[in-house]
């Protein structure tokens, strides 16, 4: 019982603690306007201990990115979307229900287009594997993945511009017209050689 009495509960890796501090302080002010110093004020850490951890708080934004892309792909896999509506629900239940205010944050600091391209440089081939065409005849068919996921985010965009008022379940079927749409047919009617 004596062995409990000096039991400390593990410390916050610092890393964790600016992290955390960042991640409020983009709430209250814009990204821009967030120094160093502010951040290790708020982590209750030096200014040294920051420049051990990140170069700059641009790093610290990368790393913000990092682990916003790591929490989505833990919920993507959990869901394990077989097929290209089971997959735009998921994605959309994602940013709906867990990441939407940080998706507005960042927009409303101009950060947004930052963040997809990185979102789409980590996840492309992740969420392309749900899209996979099975019709290999056509040496076109590996593009189809990439086109849908890059559509996404635009999507995505257009979504948030709406007040993301429409639930996930409803957005496979945004997808879907989208892609029956007679815009995306060939103007000339022939398929590709």
């Amino acid at each position: 019982m004596d062995e409990y009495i000096n039991y400390e509960p593990p410390k916050t890796p610092p890393k964790e603690l600016f992290y955390d501090a960042f991640y409020n302080l983009m709430k209250e002010k814009p990204i821009d306007q967030i120094g160093v110093d502010e951040i290790s004020e708020k982590a209750g850490l030096s200014r040294r201990t920051f420049y051990r951890h990140f170069k700059s708080t641009e790093d610290l934004l990368m790393y913000v990115f990092q682990r916003s892309v790591d929490y989505f792909t833990s919920y993507y896999l959990k869901k394990a979307p077989a097929d290209f509506k089971s997959m735009i629900t998921a994605f959309f239940e994602h940013w709906h229900y867990y990441d939407k205010q940080f998706l507005y944050t960042l927009k409303n600091n101009g950060k947004l287009d930052q963040f997809l391209q990185y979102f789409l440089s980590r996840t492309r081939s992740l969420l392309a594997e749900s899209n996979q065409n099975p019709d290999e005849r056509s040496r076109y068919a590996a593009y189809v993945p990439h086109f849908i996921v890059s559509g996404l985010c635009g999507v995505l965009v257009k979504w948030l511009e709406d007040g993301a008022n429409i639930l996930p379940r409803e957005m496979r079927h945004v997808a879907a017209y989208i892609m029956s749409s007679d815009f995306l047919s060939l103007s000339d009617n022939k398929k590709p050689p």
